[in-house]
């Protein structure tokens, strides 16, 4: 399978439960109220803090099974995925019992709550514990069959889960459950999903054994981590820590307006993250086979694509992001979440431009650099969000991310172009950026001198939404695809028609 059909498939994983996410969201918290659906927020972000007892091995143990199973080296394949295994249930019962254990202490200093609320938080917190478990070795599991870029497997597990636990949630809702009970099945999910991941695996490695890693094979998958675990502390801050003092010092209601603001775009701009993510172990397999010219074509073209439906994606968000809170979520998300949606978009963005630059230069193996920069871009955005929460204005608060992802983003990027990727960031810049954001920019100028002022009226929503993903699909066409893949499409377009007829 190749990278272009490993993207696709890990996109559409993620595209059909964002789908289904947009849908049910506005029911869930409506069902649930914005207090409670903030402490379920709160409770995922401090469970999620707990992942940073993993130094990310999945990171280390993806390149090198990659690698290994290039050089067909069975048996060092067997060693780094053993390790791994041990690894993940071993820090999921640590952090689980953690979890467990200090419920109490953790609600009482991190939730402002009613005194009334306080044991079911702790309750909800407990039973997230058990969940902890399973999700670690979910991650872990996930990572099997992506190394061996088999994204389809992954792609249809994540889509049936993704689907199929928001519509569960609906359903115990509708049938009068509690947060409680919506906890219990997302932790049962989660053990499923990790099942089954374990017998896709099995069934693409039928010759598997437990192998002992040894010195040799340890040591290489914990130095590699050891630099990508910088990347997990600073990806675990970057999606807990503002939810963290926004709930903290603004209390559950405020933090459900941000949450959601955050998780629209985040569903958003985070599918052509999907469609990046292939790229990893391919160029790690890549390297292993010394076909650096091929993967400088495969990287320039992918970062020039990337770039253009990014910015299209969050073009629609900052035009048209005030009538889908409005209409989805209702006018109180609309005042108070837009600006903040904006903001947070534009970070997204600027966050973009790095993704497919730290994938290469982690498959590469230098993980170190994008470590130190994302952890020095997250403590920015953590220093800046607590200088400014005061002010008690969610725009002023998601604006910091969007200061600190400008000044590291782009600091980060000049850095390793021509030092770590064999390929200077201005050969990268004509090569993947120019047309772009000039197409882009184009496209912007257009919509917003054609925009009302207002939220405009849904049937109005529409066709305005619909023109501009016309002008964008169109622009993109014929100002940013390589005519050769212009070329492509329509042949695809017009075989599609002719089997339609």
């Amino acid at each position: 399978m190749n990278i272009s059909r490993n993207a696709i498939a890990n996109l559409l994983g993620g595209l059909l439960p964002a789908i289904v996410m947009l849908v049910t969201m506005p029911f869930i918290v409506r069902q649930l109220g914005t207090a409670d659906y903030g402490l379920l927020i709160m409770v995922m972000a401090i469970s999620g803090y707990f992942a940073l007892v993993d130094i990310n091995v999945t990171a280390g143990s993806v390149k090198f099974v990659a690698a290994h199973h290039a050089r067909e080296d069975s048996t060092r394949t067997a060693q780094v995925i053993s390790f791994g295994l041990g690894f993940y249930l071993g820090i999921g019962l640590l952090g689980g019992i953690a979890i467990f254990a200090g419920a109490p202490v953790l609600v009482g200093w991190l939730m402002k709550l009613p005194a009334n609320k306080v044991p079911e938080a702790v309750l909800i917190l407990q039973i997230a514990a058990v969940g902890f478990l399973f999700g670690q070795l979910q991650a872990y599991l996930n990572s099997i069959p992506q190394a061996l870029q088999r994204f389809d497997i992954t792609a249809r597990l994540e889509a049936g889960f993704g689907m199929g636990l928001p519509l569960a949630t609906v359903a115990l809702l509708m049938a009068g459950g509690s947060l409680v009970q919506v906890v219990i099945v997302r932790v049962v999910a989660s053990g499923i999903h990790a099942l089954l991941l374990a017998l896709a695996s099995r069934h693409l490695m039928p010759d598997f054994r437990f192998a002992w890693p040894g010195m040799a094979t340890s040591k290489d998958v914990l130095i590699f981590s050891s630099y990508s675990f910088l990347s997990r502390v600073a990806a675990t801050t970057h999606a807990h820590a503002d939810k963290l003092i926004v709930g903290a010092s603004m209390g559950m209601t405020a933090l459900a307006y941000y949450s959601v603001a955050g998780q629209i775009v985040g569903r958003i701009t985070g599918m052509t993250f999907r469609l990046s993510s292939a790229i990893f172990p391919a160029a790690s397999a890549m390297q292993a086979r010394g076909e650096m010219d091929h993967l400088g074509r495969v990287y320039m073209t992918a970062t020039r694509y990337i770039t253009y439906l990014n910015g299209a994606a969050v073009l629609l968000i900052c035009l048209f992001g005030r009538e889908i809170l409005h209409y989805w979520m209702g006018p109180d998300f609309a005042s108070n979440a837009y600006w903040a949606m904006v903001f947070i978009s534009i970070a997204r963005f600027i966050d973009s431009l790095t993704v497919l630059p730290s994938l290469v230069n982690d498959a590469l193996g230098h993980p170190r650099n994008t470590g130190v920069f994302s952890v020095v871009r997250v403590l920015l955005a953590v220093c800046l969000t607590l200088a400014v929460v005061d002010t008690q204005n969610l725009a002023i608060v998601a604006s910091a991310s969007t200061v600190a992802a400008l000044v590291m983003g782009l600091s980060f990027i000049w850095f390793v172009h021509g030092r770590y990727l064999p390929w200077s960031m201005v050969t990268m810049a004509k090569a993947s950026w120019l047309r772009p954001l000039w197409v882009l920019g184009a496209v912007c100028l257009l919509s917003v001198v054609g925009r009302p002022h207002g939220v405009l009226s849904l049937p109005h929503t529409a066709y305005a939404v619909v023109a501009a993903g016309v002008l964008i699909a169109l622009a993109g066409s014929f100002g940013v695809l390589k005519t050769e893949h212009r070329d492509a499409a329509w042949r695809w377009l017009r075989g599609m028609k002719r089997r339609a007829a």
